[in-house]
Order: structure tokens, then C-alpha cells, then sequence
């Protein structure tokens, strides 16, 4: 006897409950009706589901299959495996571009800051890193870009060497002493110019020029604002230097006097400006330049020349100082432009001690007039 539990409308297996009259035990045949229905197709004939019940006793136990994924067609997956590519390639565009922009921002700055000839070098070494490692990150090191990119960056290192060898040589503006001997020709060239002084390490008991502040010419003639220290007090007294005389208005008075500058332990101002004699005289007297790292002084980017002038032409020029000792001397030289800007003394000034001078000049040809008071 046999009985048929029919399956839920969610189930694809029906399940046979067989009834054996001979022995009194039952048996239990499952068949999955998808089966059953496709060896039902194959036959070609229309069955019900108790004559597929019957056909499926008699094959045996059925398996259970299970439905598998067929595989993607091929050309969606390269199509696929294509537009990552260019995914990964846009990126890649984008952060490229953002190194860029911030080496635009940053080589701006540097150009404020250091020499073109230090930029340049600089600036030829970082594109060849960035050439060697860009070809590698996309990847084109597998079609044998590998030998272009590796030569394209030895030859930008080799032209990096070689401005950095131009640059520490000095034959992009001449050797030292090629520099000084152009710094001089600027001053003496022009008709006026402004100048400051300044002093560190003076010692507090003796009387001498702290600092200083006006405009000469190479008449020589001065007119400005002279700081010294008078009897161990320090004053700003007014000046005039005009016709190797010195003229100066002391404090609490209301008019100019005649004063000898050897008397307050300080330069003539308008010796200073002397063609001959003056602050260029150093420049020609300096043994042993050497140009050093440049500097950034406001705007302006200074070469440095750093040397040694004797204690004899410093005690000429200044009125002060040991002329048995040599003192160190550092210039400033404008670049570009050529300019002295800045002269850094320091020796032994005074007894006992060592003194700084620093001498700073601008407003090359600046117009002014300068007369007796």
C-alpha cells in the first residue's frame, strides 16, 4: 500500500510512504520533483506524480542538486577589470595633481627664501624622484619603461650635480673677491646713500659710538643722528659732517657746535663714505674671502662673503680698535642686484673685550642735500 505526502507549495520534494504487505515493514522514497519532472520531460510523456513516484522507486535513490552560478561571461569581466583600471588611473591623476599644486606653493616660497641656482637644484632632483616612482606606481614598469625612466633620472640628477657645482664654485656671480670688487664699484657709483649702525658688546665704561643713522654722500658729507655713550650716559645727538668738519647738537642745547669725533671714541660719519678710505676700503682689504650660506634680511636675499681686514685699516676707518690685531669680517651682498648690504665687524674693538659693528647700507642714490648748519 502506498501513500503520498503531497509537498507544501514552497517544497520541491514529495515524499512516497510504501507499504510492504509481504514482510509488514514500510519503505520511504523522496524524490525531488524537479527531477522527477525533467526525467518525466525526457520521456516525453505526461506523468503523474504517483507514476513518477513509482519511476523514481525503481531508479533508486535520487541525489539532491544543487543549483550552481554559471560563471559570468568573460568580456563583462574584462570590461569590468577595465574600468577599475581607469578608476585607480583617476585617482591617481587627482593625487598627482595635489603634488603639484603643493610643490607649486612650496617652490614659490623657496624662491622668497634661497638662491634660483640652490631652487634649481633642488628642483631637478625631486623631478626626477617623482618621475622614477610615478612610472612604477602605474604600473608601466612591466612594458619596459623601467630603463627610460631610470635614465631620465640619472640625467636630471647629473644636471643637479652640476648646478650645485656651479653654485658652490661662485662662477654664477664671480669668486669672492670678483664680488667684493663689484660691491665696491656699486657704492662709489652712487650719488648718495642711507646707512645705519649698530653695536653689541661695548663695554659699559667706556665712552664710544653705540649706533648711528643718516645719509651720506661721497663728498664726503653726512647728516643723520649719531647714539654714543658720554661720561656713562648714552644720548642721540643730531649731526652734521660736511668739509672734514663735524658738527653736533649735544643735549639740552640748541645749536650746532664743532666736536672732534676722536674725542667720543667714534667715526667721522662722513669718512664713511670717502671713496677712498671709506667703508669700501675694507672691501679691498679683505684677506681670505670666502663666500658663505645666503641669508634672507627682510626681502632680500644676501649672499655672505666672510673674511679677515687688519686691525689698521678698521682703526683708520672707525677711530677705534686694537691696529696690532686683525678682526672678522662678514658682507652682505645683494642677490640678485650686486649691493653691499650689510658689513659685520667684530675684533677687539676696545680693551678687553670684543665688540660687534654692524654697518647697514640702502637707498643706493636716494636724493639729499647736506650743508653747514
Amino acid at each position: 500500500m502506498a501513500r503520498e505526502v503531497a509537498a507544501r507549495a514552497h517544497e520541491r520534494v514529495a515524499v512516497h510512504d510504501v507499504e510492504d504487505a509481504g514482510d509488514g515493514e514500510q519503505d520511504v522514497v523522496l524524490a525531488h520533483l524537479d527531477l522527477a519532472l525533467e526525467a518525466a520531460r525526457g520521456a516525453r510523456s505526461a506523468v503523474s506524480v504517483r507514476p513518477v513516484a513509482r519511476a523514481v522507486e525503481a531508479v533508486g535513490p535520487v541525489a539532491v542538486a544543487t543549483p550552481t552560478t554559471s560563471a559570468r561571461p568573460t568580456a563583462a569581466v574584462v570590461v569590468e577589470g577595465v574600468l577599475a583600471a581607469l578608476r585607480a588611473v583617476a585617482l591617481l591623476t587627482v593625487a598627482l595633481r595635489a603634488v603639484a599644486l603643493l610643490t607649486v606653493a612650496l617652490l614659490t616660497v623657496a624662491l622668497r627664501t634661497v638662491g634660483p641656482v640652490v631652487l634649481l637644484t633642488v628642483a631637478l632632483l625631486t623631478v626626477g624622484t617623482v618621475v622614477r616612482r610615478t612610472v612604477a606606481t602605474i604600473g608601466l614598469l612591466t612594458v619596459g619603461l623601467l630603463p627610460v625612466a631610470a635614465l631620465a633620472a640619472r640625467a636630471l640628477a647629473l644636471l643637479a650635480v652640476g648646478a650645485l657645482a656651479a653654485c658652490s664654485s661662485g662662477t654664477a656671480n664671480g669668486t669672492p673677491a670678483e664680488q667684493l670688487a663689484a660691491a665696491k664699484t656699486k657704492v662709489d657709483a652712487a650719488s648718495s646713500l642711507h646707512l645705519t649702525l649698530r653695536s653689541s658688546g661695548i663695554p659699559a665704561t667706556v665712552n664710544g659710538a653705540l649706533g648711528a643713522d643718516g645719509t651720506g654722500t661721497h663728498a664726503p658729507a653726512f647728516k643723520g643722528t649719531l647714539n654714543a655713550r658720554i661720561s656713562g650716559f648714552e644720548a642721540k645727538v643730531e649731526v652734521v659732517a660736511i668739509d672734514k668738519l663735524l658738527y653736533v647738537k649735544l643735549p639740552f642745547t640748541t645749536g650746532f657746535i664743532k666736536a672732534d669725533p676722536k674725542s667720543y671714541n667714534a667715526p667721522d660719519p662722513a669718512q664713511l663714505f670717502a671713496k677712498e678710505g671709506g667703508i669700501t676700503s675694507l672691501l679691498t682689504a679683505t684677506t681670505n674671502p670666502v663666500e658663505g650660506p645666503k641669508t634672507r634680511v627682510g626681502p632680500e636675499v644676501l649672499t655672505t662673503i666672510t673674511g679677515t681686514v687688519p686691525g689698521a685699516t678698521v682703526a683708520k676707518l672707525l677711530n677705534i680698535g686694537d691696529a696690532t690685531k686683525s678682526f672678522k669680517v662678514t658682507y652682505g651682498i645683494t642677490d640678485p642686484g650686486g649691493e653691499l648690504r650689510t658689513v659685520t665687524m667684530t675684533g677687539p674693538f676696545y680693551q678687553g673685550a670684543t665688540s660687534t659693528y654692524i654697518l647697514t647700507l640702502d637707498k643706493y642714490g636716494a636724493p639729499v642735500a647736506i650743508s653747514k648748519p
